[in-house]
């Protein structure tokens, strides 16, 4: 379950408290809420993995307060489905906001690469609250609120947890991914009330993402693009920012002027044995080759940068 938010104080309104006894006594009056969590051959093919991973899977026939109060009745990640609000015994439609959607979508598409959603909706202790896994989401920020019906946090795993922590954090900062309200992951929280410069404590150790109140129909590609890093060996080339890549363009600019200075050295060598040595021969041809390799890498990566960066040249968002 996810830490409140650093400086944020919400205590839970006294109508979102229950008991599991309570909640029982809520099913017992409700008998025709569907039970769609059963492992039978009748229930709906709504994969596991958009379920909170604490909530435990009752067994066939089962019924009781956890399915009744998280029944799953559609298909697709963007159909959502319902759950029943503990506070008034309500049957709430949910759907995701679009960036857990894309995430979700991905960490389904990457499987077999290590990658796995662990919940959107949550399960019964999520749902006598109302944080980002609840379709009654309370965790609004700067005046916005967000939408009744809204579902916006989803747990993750993915390959290289401390990596990726390394690797996201300084993107956050930079400005992408707009859409991310505040993460934990490896046992810290960032948020954007500080601009995910500070770092808290969590509970958490797999990566859950909260989403921004007035940015429900924004895109998310961080699996992928983290994907991509790991793969190719570099970011992902559209969200690189322009401070960053100057600074890589400066970076190739001193690795050039060194190759330089060896080539000077190894062509103009003092002695006139190695100047006419087989080795001073060799020494001039690897640098030579080497020269050509790095001109002909950095430039495939300028053009390449440049041409993505002037292609996602957009409008910025509303300030938040």
């Amino acid at each position: 379950m996810s830490e409140p938010l650093p400086g944020v104080v919400v205590p839970p309104a006294p109508e979102e408290t229950h008991t599991d006894a309570e909640l029982a006594a809520l099913a017992e009056v409700m008998p025709t809420v569907p039970v769609t969590l059963e492992a039978a051959v009748t229930a709906p093919s709504w994969p596991l993995e958009a379920l909170d991973p604490d909530e435990p899977i009752p067994p066939e026939g089962a019924g009781g307060a956890g399915a009744a109060a998280n029944a799953v009745t559609t298909f697709a990640i963007r159909d959502g489905g319902s759950v029943i609000r503990p506070s008034t015994g309500a049957r709430v439609r949910w759907t995701p906001i679009e960036g857990v959607a894309d995430e979700y979508d991905a960490a389904m598409a990457m499987r077999r690469l290590g990658y796995r959603c662990l919940g959107v909706i949550g399960n019964a202790a999520h749902l006598r609250g109302s944080g980002g896994h609840t379709p009654w989401c309370s965790e609004g920020y700067a005046g916005r609120r967000c939408r009744f019906g809204k579902v916006y946090a989803i747990d993750l795993q993915a390959p290289n947890m401390t990596g990726l922590e390394r690797w996201l954090i300084p993107r956050l900062r930079a400005g992408n991914y707009r859409w991310v309200y505040y993460l934990n992951i490896n046992g810290h929280q960032y948020t954007r009330r500080d601009s995910f410069r500070g770092r808290y404590s969590s509970a958490d150790h797999h990566l859950h993402l909260s989403g921004l109140a007035g940015y429900e129909t924004y895109s998310s590609s961080i699996l992928r693009d983290w994907q991509n890093h790991r793969t190719n060996g570099g970011e992902d080339m559209a969200q690189v920012p322009q401070a960053e890549w100057a600074r890589i363009k400066a970076n190739s600019e001193r690795a050039r002027t060194q190759l330089d200075a060896i080539d000077d050295t190894v062509r103009g060598g003092d002695g006139n044995a190695y100047r006419g040595s087989v080795m001073r021969h060799d020494h001039s041809n690897q640098v030579a080759e080497l020269k050509e390799y790095v001109d002909q890498r950095m430039n495939a990566i300028e053009q390449k940068l440049d041409a993505l960066l002037e292609a996602t040249k957009t409008t910025p968002p509303p300030t938040v």
